[in-house]
């Protein structure tokens, strides 16, 4: 057990500098990375939106935290909060300068990403594709 711990835990570090989670700015966008994934959620909804509790179960969020970024983005013009069955539950939705918002920061993502790994020729990205399928199937079975 110890050994894969420590195995996760060393490839959890690579990773993270790796993809530039650790920066204070998300590929250059002014939002961290938590924000940027809150983004990101909202930004795959159903067309009716999802509200703020949903969010924070998802993805495991203090409610207060998550409530001062989509203040933020609110501010900001890439949210609008839509007329639930009750006051207290507002679906999100992004609206359209956030949905333009979001193409360009996944744009830049697609991009660094695909620059990080275009030495691997074909053959070796099949080998990680199915490397990363195996990992996700192994430390979440519900994966879909």
């Amino acid at each position: 057990m110890t050994n894969a711990v420590d195995a996760l835990r060393a490839f959890n570090r690579f990773h993270s500098q790796w993809a530039g989670l650790l920066r204070p700015s998300y590929m250059d966008s002014g939002l961290g990375v938590t924000a940027a994934r809150l983004l990101y959620e909202i930004g795959r909804a159903p067309t009716g939106g999802l509200l703020a509790s949903d969010l924070c179960a998802d993805l495991a969020l203090d409610p207060g935290y998550v409530s001062r970024v989509l203040s933020r983005f609110e501010k900001s013009g890439w949210i609008a909060r839509d007329r639930g069955r009750d006051a207290r539950q507002r679906p999100i939705r992004l609206t359209p300068a956030g949905e333009a918002f979001l193409v360009r920061l996944d744009q830049r993502t697609r991009a660094d990403t695909a620059a990080r790994i275009a030495h691997l020729s074909p053959g070796n990205r099949a080998v990680l594709v199915a490397a990363l399928a195996q990992v996700r199937a192994l430390l979440d079975p519900a994966a879909d």
